[in-house]
């Protein structure tokens, strides 16, 4: 069945600073000037207002437009597993909240320019937690992946390398001391409170101290 358009085309109302006309070949005219869109039409899209070309047309933007955004290679930041001797001969280990959503986290960032990635951790967990370890105790213990959603709303994915580290002291004045909770807890309370199940795994097997000289 044929759907007729009318002859002056309405508008959607805008999304994020454009209007997506009613009529596809309206449409395809506009996004075409797109990046990665094809110049020329698919084949079997047809300039016509019926369902499956709009069908056609937004399989092309998806394949070639957005798709190719979503595919991009994941990104990387350093985390920092922060830990001190517990009673019992146990340990804990130091979470803090994300600035927007509160979630229980680890302190963690992107790279830093002159730094390696355990510099990058020792770093953020200053920056985040007011975390000052111990010489020579930042070595990396696992690594878990996450989508991160950047300020236009994109998610993308991030690979996160954890680096151990044993706490020398807690400072009460740092950074973020006004944007971020902080806690000491078990690792496996600490498992249970994180929402990443890569990271979770990493909490919940965590023993500084179950071979001399290693961390795992």
């Amino acid at each position: 069945m044929m759907l007729t358009m009318p002859a002056n085309p309405r508008r959607f109302p805008p999304a994020r600073g454009f209007a997506i006309d009613t009529q596809p070949e309206f449409f395809y005219r506009r996004v075409s000037s797109f990046p990665h869109f094809p110049k020329v039409a698919p084949k079997g899209f047809r300039l016509r207002s019926d369902s499956r070309s709009l069908r056609r047309m937004f399989h092309a933007l998806v394949q070639n437009f957005i798709g190719p955004i979503l595919r991009r290679p994941p990104r990387f930041q350093a985390a920092a597993l922060c830990y001190r001797r517990g009673s019992a001969g146990g340990c804990e280990v130091l979470l803090v909240t994300s600035r927007e959503t509160k979630r229980w986290v680890l302190p963690k960032g992107w790279p830093k320019r002159g730094l390696d990635a355990a510099g990058t951790a020792r770093e953020e967990a200053w920056e985040e937690a007011g975390m000052r370890p111990l010489p020579g105790t930042a070595l990396r213990v696992g690594r878990y992946s996450y989508m991160k959603r950047l300020e236009g709303g994109l998610p993308v994915p991030v690979d996160v390398a954890v680096f151990a580290m044993e706490a020398d002291r807690l400072e009460d004045d740092f950074p973020e001391k006004d944007q971020r909770e902080r806690r000491w807890v078990a690792p496996a309370e600490a498992a249970a409170m994180v929402e990443e199940p890569g990271l979770a795994e990493i909490l919940a097997g965590f023993r500084p101290w179950r071979r001399p000289g290693t961390l795992r």
